[in-house]
């Protein structure tokens, strides 16, 4: 019986689109560290933060992730585009969309 609603609740969600909310799903990808998890780098909040203090030569370094929060589709979309240190995952476009609509929020 409960297979059966199951089953039917996957159906009609289905035929609606989607379960999730497109920030949602952003969100779900934000910080979820099975799929991407940028919060691992750039914050909670997407607030940004330092990942690392590091020895270049005899010179000291900071490695930081940049906020996130706020930024546009086209900025999301261009950061992962040319910032060797964020790859992009293999995320599709409707993907970093979602993402863009929760860092946004």
């Amino acid at each position: 019986m409960i297979r059966a609603l199951l089953a039917t609740a996957l159906v009609a969600a289905s035929l609606q689109g989607s379960f999730l909310k497109p920030a949602e799903h952003g969100e779900m990808i934000y910080h979820e560290t099975r799929i991407v998890a940028c919060a691992a780098c750039h914050g909670t909040r997407a607030q940004g933060q330092i990942i690392a203090h590091y020895l270049d030569g005899n010179q000291s370094r900071t490695l930081y992730a940049p906020p996130l929060e706020g930024l546009s589709l086209e900025a999301i979309t261009r950061g992962l585009a040319r910032h060797e240190l964020a790859p992009r995952y293999h995320l599709s476009d409707q993907e970093i969309e979602n993402l863009s609509r929760y860092l946004a929020r």
